[in-house]
C-alpha cells in the first residue's frame, strides 16, 4: 500500500502489511518504459524492512516481456545485496536468496 511515513523522495513510500498467512506484493511501474538498446542502465532504490530472518523476503526482479518472464536481480547488484538465504519451504521464495 501507499504510505506517506519514512519515504526518500516525498511524498510517497510503499508499505506492505504483514499477514498471519503467505502473501505476495508486487510493486510495479504504473507505465512500462523501454531502455535504448546502447544503454547500460543502472536502478537505484532505497528500502528498509523488517522481517522474520529466513522466514519472509523480498526480491528485486525485472521484467522486459510485461511480465510474462520475470529475472532477478540479486546478481547484478552492485552493492548491499541479498543478506540470506528463505529457508522456510512455505515461502514462494524458498532456497532463494532474499532481503530478509
Amino acid at each position: 500500500m501507499v504510505s506517506n511515513l519514512l519515504f526518500v523522495s516525498p511524498p510517497h513510500s510503499f508499505f506492505s502489511a504483514t499477514t498471519n498467512y503467505t502473501s505476495e506484493n508486487i510493486l510495479t511501474t504504473k507505465m512500462p518504459f523501454q531502455l535504448p538498446v546502447a544503454s547500460a542502465a543502472v536502478l537505484t532504490f532505497n528500502h528498509q524492512y523488517q522481517m522474520e530472518a529466513g522466514w519472509d523476503g523480498g526480491v528485486v526482479e525485472l521484467s522486459s516481456d510485461n511480465g510474462s518472464t520475470w529475472i532477478d536481480l540479486g546478481p547484478y547488484f552492485i552493492t548491499e545485496g541479498y543478506d540470506t538465504k528463505i529457508k522456510t519451504s512455505e515461502n514462494p521464495l524458498s532456497g532463494r536468496f532474499a532481503f530478509t
